[in-house]
């Protein structure tokens, strides 16, 4: 994802979540800003046993790939149609009612700087998964996964492509909110009794996408991940950026996992051989060793908890591929299309696998 910054905001900064929100939902044709940045308390079942760790996981979740672009285009059409909606009735109100003509020009103005505050992002492909295949793309947890912890799954998405527009849109607002909503999480962490049995406070900042958070900066100047380490959380992702933890500005202690995506075996090798672990999805039980760069490596179950940077080293960590829940295709062709794609491991007759994990 390029996160240089196109940000359109021109007034104060709001120095309330509320006021921010305030703003930002000027941006959607509904009206509605998402509640929070960070995803609900144990809204996915692996970060919820990451109480026997005494770990407790804030999760950022963004719309995946290009999936906001529609959105984004869709809100313009949107706003477009309504401003020509009030433009007619102008014509209708200019003789009979000068207070409600006045009212609609002003809409109509405001309407008109949203639409073209929206517009000065058109040439952007709102990708947040820069380095994913078609196949992760299609296998994306954004749509698989547990039913129980997904909810009302339309208000989720609708939740993460709005954070992707305002990420996009008004890189300002969106870094501030989120500076605050660290602020309310480490103050809840540290107050509030129910946290009490907790040790570590860990952040995973790319849920359903892979944006480079070491080099946005808060305006005091620290990144997001430097922020967060010096408030004492730690932060951990998955990623398919190559060569992203060797540069000597990549923070100390942000636990990165290499992720497997059915085309970048090599890359996984490189990473690997680089430090760090890789995440790879089997279908069936999942394998004692995988074969990766020719050596067997010790497969670790992924799925005991999201806690990633407790994993032993050196390993790969095992997976069990989620499918699409609310697909009407069945599970057994989506599991046969994601093996065929590379993307996902058929543990019972692929060769690089060997043994079985004891679960």
């Amino acid at each position: 994802m390029n996160i240089q910054n196109f940000n359109s905001f021109t007034g104060t900064i709001p120095k309330t979540k509320t006021g921010i929100k305030r703003e930002l939902k000027k941006l959607f044709p509904d009206h509605k800003c998402f509640t929070s940045l960070f995803s609900v308390e144990d809204g996915n079942p692996k970060t919820a046993k990451g109480k026997k760790l005494k770990v407790h996981t804030k999760i950022l979740h963004l719309a995946p790939s290009t999936e906001s672009k529609n959105y984004y285009l869709d809100f313009i059409k949107t706003f477009e149609e309504i401003k020509s909606h009030l433009i007619g009735m102008t014509l209708e109100t200019y003789l009979t009612n000068i207070d409600s003509f006045n009212k609609l020009t002003e809409e109509i103005e405001n309407l008109t700087i949203t639409i073209n505050k929206l517009k000065l992002h058109s040439h952007l492909s709102f990708n947040f998964c820069a380095m994913a295949s078609e196949a992760c793309i299609k296998a994306c947890l954004f749509n698989a996964g547990n039913p129980v912890y997904e909810g009302d799954f339309f208000t989720k998405s609708m939740a993460r492509n709005k954070r992707s527009i305002a990420f996009i849109v008004e890189r300002e607002l969106f870094l501030e909110l989120l500076k605050m909503e660290i602020d309310s999480s480490f103050t809840a962490f540290e107050n509030n009794p129910k946290f009490k049995e907790y040790d570590v406070l860990g952040f995973r900042l790319n849920g359903t996408q892979d944006i480079l958070f070491e080099s946005l900066r808060f305006k005091n100047g620290q990144t997001v991940i430097e922020y967060i380490q010096s408030k004492g959380g730690i932060c951990y992702d998955y990623t398919k950026y190559i060569n992203r933890h060797t540069k000597k500005s990549f923070p100390k202690n942000y636990h990165l996992t290499f992720s497997w995506s059915g085309d970048n075996e090599s890359n996984c090798i490189k990473a690997f051989n680089q430090g760090l672990n890789v995440a790879i999805p089997f279908i069936g039980k999942l394998p004692e060793y995988f074969k990766l760069a020719g050596k067997w490596v010790k497969v670790f179950n992924g799925d005991e908890s999201d806690v990633r940077f407790y994993d032993p080293e050196n390993c790969v960590v095992g997976l069990k591929f989620k499918w699409d829940t609310k697909n009407n295709i069945p599970r057994d062709i989506q599991e046969k299309n994601a093996i065929e794609s590379g993307f996902v491991i058929d543990s019972k007759n692929d060769a690089r696998c060997f043994g079985f994990l004891a679960i």
